[in-house]
């Protein structure tokens, strides 16, 4: 870039004197270059002596590898709201629209998948597991053991009644032969939800 500044220069002052000033002026700016962009490392590696050692020998080379732990820390949310705050947890079992029906445990990689509305498993230990059923939203893992789900609607299976469920879907269903197409663009949107939870509360009333 100096190369091109000085050129026109050159060719404008072409007695000895005036070359050997921007040659000198040149070097001038080199150096003064070659300072500030040094100043700027030690500025950097000034910053990190401050970051206490215990801190930084903490995380592992590849931020994407799981750090050993024996529980995984959930928090899961609806609109901004908390529902499950830091729970301690074995594992979750969920359907995600990358891998279908999948699991996570203790030391996952960290990931973030889209879950499919569905039912979503909590094992809280042997002898405690919650069942939910999600409308759908986004998973994410981290290498330190913890996972956030946000989800668009989240209830607890067990709060859910099987049989209003049964009925919603057959009043849907007679919304389908509407000839209003708003009136039926509804309807289907409404059983996309509806369908998937219906069958998760009849999967689980046969369980019982």
């Amino acid at each position: 870039m100096l190369k091109n500044i000085t050129k026109p220069l050159l060719r404008v002052n072409n007695n000895q004197s005036s070359k050997k000033i921007l040659a000198v002026a040149c070097n001038n700016v080199v150096k003064r270059f070659a300072s500030e962009k040094k100043k700027d490392k030690q500025e950097i590696e000034d910053a990190f002596s401050y970051i206490p050692n215990r801190f930084v020998k903490s995380l592992p080379d590849d931020l994407t590898e799981a750090i050993q732990t024996k529980k995984l820390t959930l928090t899961l949310c609806t609109n901004n709201s908390y529902i499950i705050r830091s729970d301690k947890v074995d594992d979750i079992s969920l359907s995600t629209v990358e891998f279908g029906d999948y699991g996570i445990f203790p030391n996952h990689r960290t990931q973030v998948m889209r879950i499919n509305p569905g039912l979503i498993k909590i094992k809280y230990n042997d002898e405690k597991t919650v069942k939910w059923f999600s409308a759908g939203g986004f998973a994410f893992v981290y290498y330190h053991g913890f996972v956030q789900l946000n989800l668009s609607e989240a209830y607890k299976l067990d709060e859910l009644d099987v049989n209003l469920v049964r009925r919603e879907v057959e009043a849907q269903k007679e919304l389908l032969k509407s000839r209003d197409n708003a009136v039926r663009g509804q309807a289907e949107i409404g059983l996309e939800l509806l369908e998937p939870l219906l069958s998760t509360l009849e999967a689980a009333e046969y369980e019982m």
